[in-house]
């Protein structure tokens, strides 16, 4: 038995949620898809599947047993694409999308870098906060807060750093309008609602509800023109503390309630398994990652 071999018909029997279907798509026969499930059960002595007439259904540890091996084969393509890479100049087009804020401040700066190493990459970088589904759109990686649904479609999400969200004012607002004391003095304050954040008017804050709605005379589609608004002293609104770190320290910005927000969030990188990936992606993923991985809160 090859392992690796089987371990590849076993994730493909998993996503396809069946042999005949998997046996198909990796071009073998269902005796050869079922025979190598069987083989790696022996060889690891666990059962992978539920099998009746009717469906195929991933055991307890068949569950356990697919990250690992999804990992494993990535770990596997990187090792095998090292001698590759040395000989041939990578080329081709990664398309990357990622919020405004994030790739002015942590990608643009180190993007030349870059290009200059790898002058037959080309980059088509779209700025767009909202998470989305990178295999429909077409894209080679995504970047950003939040983890977007993968629906098992085999997607690598690396964490980069943990977030949160702050409500925020600037001391000039807060001097003339006064800190809010409870939730429910907000709705006597001007709340600047940004509608690119998944929240837009519906705040995580702990009371009895799961989400506090607020209402506002400024609504914007931007989390960077909502911070510029907030520091300009025109309200006060929910934000990233990633986001906002620089103006937290500053004190351009004030935080408040920082115990009742019902939040944490994480940022991420998503990008194809190596086996798909091109070589251009690839070394994308890994430029993106040095280039967030020490993002700092100042």
């Amino acid at each position: 038995m090859d392992p690796l071999n089987s371990i590849r018909i076993f994730l493909e029997v998993a996503k396809q949620k069946g042999f005949a279907p998997a046996a198909k798509k990796l071009s073998i026969s269902n005796s050869a898809a079922s025979r190598n499930i069987q083989e790696l059960e022996e060889w690891l002595n666990i059962e992978l599947f539920h099998r009746t007439t009717r469906k195929l259904q991933l055991t307890e540890e068949g569950k356990i047993y697919i990250s690992k091996c999804e990992d494993l084969l990535e770990r596997t393509e990187e090792l095998k694409s090292i001698h590759t890479r040395s000989k041939i100049k990578p080329e081709g087009i990664v398309r990357v999308t990622m919020p405004h804020w994030m790739a002015e401040t942590y990608l643009c700066p180190k993007l030349p870098t870059f290009t200059e190493k790898y002058p037959q990459i080309s980059i088509e970088l779209d700025l767009i906060d909202q998470p989305i589904n990178i295999e429909e759109e077409n894209y080679d990686v995504s970047i950003g807060c939040g983890l977007s649904k993968l629906n098992n479609s085999g997607l690598v999400a690396k964490k980069i750093a943990d977030d949160q969200l702050f409500l925020v004012a600037s001391p000039s607002y807060l001097k003339k309008r006064g800190t809010p004391k409870t939730i429910k003095e907000l709705k006597l304050h001007d709340c600047i609602i940004d509608e690119a954040s998944p929240f837009s008017n519906q705040w995580p804050l702990k009371n009895s509800r799961k989400v506090v709605a607020v209402k506002g005379k400024i609504r914007v589609n931007s989390g960077q023109i909502a911070k510029k608004l907030v520091v300009d002293g025109l309200g006060i609104s929910l934000l990233p503390k990633i986001f906002i770190s620089r103006e937290l320290e500053e004190g351009s910005l004030v935080p408040f309630f920082k115990n009742l927000i019902n939040f944490k969030g994480h940022l991420y990188i998503i990008y194809k398994p190596a086996r798909n990936q091109t070589s251009a992606a690839k070394l994308f993923v890994e430029f993106a990652h040095k280039c967030l991985e020490n993002i700092s809160y100042f």
